[in-house]
């Protein structure tokens, strides 16, 4: 019988050969064998992300979260899901906390500076809110390279 350790890694093995379905699979059959481990939810989530399926991509950062909180890697893939689906409100709600948790990291003030822009509530002080989580995340990395929201951030999300 196969091992959820032997599962998640060959999940991690089909995720780096970019075999989206193939790492679902494994990551499901790790899940199935180990139901409370965060970062097969997150891979598999990232697995998701990468076949299109955005609404159960959610659902795992979310079982995700729910397993652990504070678990920054779910938040902000969750966030940055949101964004994709234009649930600004919602993705900005993941982003304050990925910030809450960790103040240092940049690209959730980005992220964020996306959703506030975008929100419907377009006024000057929801600009002025965007303007200022840009600055901050070039603040914290100056040479931050501002990302686009369809480029590969293949390697930023993978979770081992």
């Amino acid at each position: 019988m196969e091992t959820s350790s032997l599962s998640f890694n060959n999940g991690i093995k089909k995720l780096l050969l970019r075999d989206y379905a193939g790492a679902v699979t494994d990551f499901t059959r790790s899940i199935e064998e180990e139901p409370n481990n965060i970062a097969t939810y997150n891979n598999r989530g990232f697995a998701k992300n990468k076949l299109n399926d955005t609404t159960d991509e959610i659902a795992d950062y979310s079982k995700a979260i729910e397993i652990d909180p504070e678990d920054e890697t779910a938040l902000f893939n969750r966030g940055i899901s949101k964004v994709r689906l234009r649930d600004y409100p919602g993705a900005i709600t993941d982003l304050n906390r990925v910030i809450e948790i960790s103040p240092q990291n940049s690209k959730a003030y980005y992220y964020r500076a996306i959703s506030r822009d975008n929100t419907k509530i377009d006024t000057y002080d929801q600009q002025a809110m965007a303007v200022a989580d840009i600055l901050k995340a070039l603040e914290i990395n100056p040479d931050l390279q501002i990302p686009f929201i369809n480029s590969d951030p293949e390697r930023d999300w993978i979770h081992y």
